[in-house]
């Protein structure tokens, strides 16, 4: 027969139990909500994106649409369409991220530079400002202040240069999806990069 003494000592030690493997999973107890909902807007949309490939057509019960496999995928390849699309999207990403690489380095490098306390602070918050507008709305931004109508970027290039402008939206549509998309990211290698010169030594810059 167990005394009173005993029950309580198995109490703590299987008390203690539980909060050791409370504290061993704590982390990820606080990571669950934020996997929970990275699955919600990321597993759940794409499968159900590769389910639409994979069928004949998209109605509004896509459910009982006919399952299609690699028929879709096939025509797609076939028509060419999708060579020109993939040439495209690599046109953009390689010029945007060599562009953003470089003024990002560029600002980095200037901004490691300045004595000021003050300065410095308002430099960086300076260029960080445009990552934190969503990519959404730097398009319609970005459209609004390309228009070749009512856009502020073509009456400063018509009024101060002896040059027309073009139009942006129709004429140079690729040049100016890379340029609004450097606006937009540039501020995220200007991060990476202050980062990394705030790490080395001033007595190496100077060298």
């Amino acid at each position: 027969m167990s005394t009173p003494t005993q029950t309580e000592t198995t109490d703590d030690t299987a008390l203690g139990s539980l909060r050791d493997v409370w504290n061993d999973y704590l982390p990820y107890w606080f990571m669950a909500p934020m996997v929970l909902v990275m699955v919600m807007i990321t597993f759940f949309p794409g499968a159900y994106d590769l389910y639409l490939a994979l069928i004949e057509e998209a109605t509004l019960n896509v459910f009982e649409a006919e399952f299609a496999g690699l028929d879709n995928f096939r025509t797609a390849f076939t028509r060419g369409g999708a060579f020109h699309s993939f040439v495209v999207t690599i046109t953009v990403v390689v010029s945007a991220l060599f562009l953003e690489s470089v003024l990002g380095f560029v600002l980095a490098a200037l901004v490691s530079g300045v004595e000021s306390g003050r300065t410095k602070s308002f430099y960086r918050v300076l260029f960080i400002v445009p990552m934190a507008v969503a990519p959404v709305s730097m398009a319609t931004i970005g459209r609004i202040m390309l228009n070749s109508e009512i856009g502020i970027i073509p009456y400063v290039i018509n009024t101060l240069t002896p040059f027309a402008a073009p139009n942006f939206l129709s004429d140079i549509p690729l040049l100016t999806v890379i340029l609004l998309d450097t606006w937009n990211w540039t501020p995220f290698m200007f991060i990476i990069f202050y980062a990394g010169l705030s790490s080395v030594p001033d007595t190496l810059v100077e060298a």
